[in-house]
């Protein structure tokens, strides 16, 4: 049986949710108000819809073709060209394509060797070069834009979901686990690099404490922040039971708007609880 997939790709989907949520909000008798405290600029959204939806635009369709398949397509990032790199867990290779949905080549190769990657951890694109991470061998492996090897880069400390701010600066998130005389701490930094990915600065710290003799129903959604960058600004979204927020840092980490929103409480069905666990998991 011959299965057709489609990769539907929405570029800076978070950053462009942000854009609908304030433009909404400031087209519509203004409903909000601005406020500062301490230098920093605070945007109060009210006066939630009671239906709340948004339109997502399809930008880009990469179909399968006899030239490429696209089996398990997992993660994908776009160059200042519109190339889009798509990494697919089928073949653990990158395949890119023109900004029309055309493949152009395919790279990436499992191994030890230079170039070569024994676990595919995450990869993103800065100053027009490719990094794959391989956690298993702690090194960052740089590729130029037409997938040939540059060079390899020791890490002491393994990021995840690294996102380009500027042209020094990366965003990304790490973990730590910490073992206290109650059991252990999973600790989640969300931090500032430089080119090195030598870590710069921390703007947000998530501790929470587990025992793995004793589990508890945590909440397994605390421990993932979403977020996303664009030109030089970092948008990341507050996890909380209590608030809606969107904290707009620099590319130095000083927090320079907070963006709230009154909101309605929806609890995820046991359905859907079980299946983000399961996902996450």
């Amino acid at each position: 049986m011959k299965i057709i997939k489609k990769l539907k790709i929405i570029y800076k989907y978070l950053c462009v949710f942000i854009s609908i949520l304030v433009s909404y909000n400031c087209s519509n008798g203004k409903k909000y108000t601005i406020s500062y405290k301490d230098g920093i600029k605070i945007i109060h959204n009210y006066k939630p819809q009671k239906i709340v939806s948004v339109k997502l635009d399809e930008v880009l369709t990469i179909p399968n073709s006899k030239d490429v398949f696209l089996n398990n397509p997992y993660v994908f990032n776009i160059d200042s060209f519109e190339n889009v790199y798509v990494f697919d867990y089928y073949d653990l290779k990158i395949k890119k394509f023109n900004k029309d949905g055309f493949f152009i080549e395919s790279f990436g190769k499992i191994g030890i060797g230079p170039g070569e990657y024994s676990v595919f951890s995450s990869f993103f694109i800065f100053n027009n070069n490719i990094f794959i991470i391989d956690n298993d061998q702690k090194i960052m492996i740089q590729y130029d834009l037409n997938g040939n090897f540059v060079k390899n880069i020791r890490l002491s400390k393994i990021p995840y979901n690294l996102k380009q701010v500027s042209s020094n600066n990366i965003f990304g998130s790490s973990f730590d686990y910490i073992k206290t005389k109650h059991g252990y701490i999973q600790a989640m930094n969300l931090s500032i690099y430089d080119k090195t990915l030598t870590m710069q600065k921390t703007v947000e710290n998530i501790k929470i404490p587990f025992n793995p003799k004793k589990p508890t129903k945590a909440n397994p959604l605390n421990t993932f922040y979403s977020y996303c960058t664009n030109k030089g600004y970092i948008y990341l979204a507050k996890n909380s039971y209590n608030s809606y927020e969107i904290d707009v840092f620099n590319e130095k980490g000083k927090i320079k708007e907070i963006i709230k929103k009154s909101y309605r409480k929806v609890l995820f069905t046991p359905e859907e609880y079980k299946e983000a666990k399961k996902t996450i998991n």
